[in-house]
């Protein structure tokens, strides 16, 4: 318990960058679903099977329905732009949380080296004598770096983890005996 109330000190400034990283990623995680969903449908127009996989689950049946929005003649052609405004939008989503999660934990590499040479230069210089060199430039320099790369690696575990989780969903709802 005592690793979380520590993660979250570092965290705490950040909540609405936490908040946005949270919102981001099962939207581009819902993005990759149904680009998913729409290369099987894809895959079955061009076999000539698009009504037996229709057939097969209701999330086909809503990517049917998509790509028949699409005011386009040839059921190729709108499944073909539905995939490609989905994998654009997925892409997107992608870089704006990589972005979003990279500057959060360089922003709190930042202001952690900043609070840290803040509470050195008020130091009085008694400190400076019974602390050695190494140890204040190490707690300076790079005990920011180790918390700046443990910030960095907890959402990208959880986008991991949200990605797999629906396409983990999707791969369910073709056929549970495949998966």
């Amino acid at each position: 318990m005592r690793q979380i109330e520590r993660f979250w000190y570092f965290c705490r400034p950040y909540k609405g960058l936490i908040a946005l990283i949270l919102i981001i990623t099962p939207i581009t995680a819902f993005f990759e679903y149904v680009n998913v969903a729409v290369f099987f449908n894809l895959a079955n127009i061009v076999l000539g099977q698009a009504a037996s996989l229709e057939q097969s689950s209701n999330i086909f049946k809503y990517i049917h329905k998509l790509i028949d929005i699409v005011p386009v003649n040839d059921m190729l052609l709108s499944a073909i732009i539905i995939l490609i405004s989905t994998s654009l939008a997925k892409s997107v989503g992608l870089t704006l949380a990589a972005y979003l999660n990279s500057y959060f934990s360089q922003r709190a590499r930042i202001d952690l080296q900043f609070r840290l040479s803040e509470r050195y230069l008020e130091a009085p210089y008694r400190f400076f004598i019974q602390n050695k060199q190494g140890s204040l430039l190490f707690n300076l320099t790079q005990a920011p770096l180790t918390v700046a790369s443990v910030l960095k690696v907890f959402p990208n575990i959880f986008i991991g983890i949200i990605r797999i989780s629906f396409l983990a969903l999707l791969m369910f709802m073709v056929s549970v005996k495949v998966t």
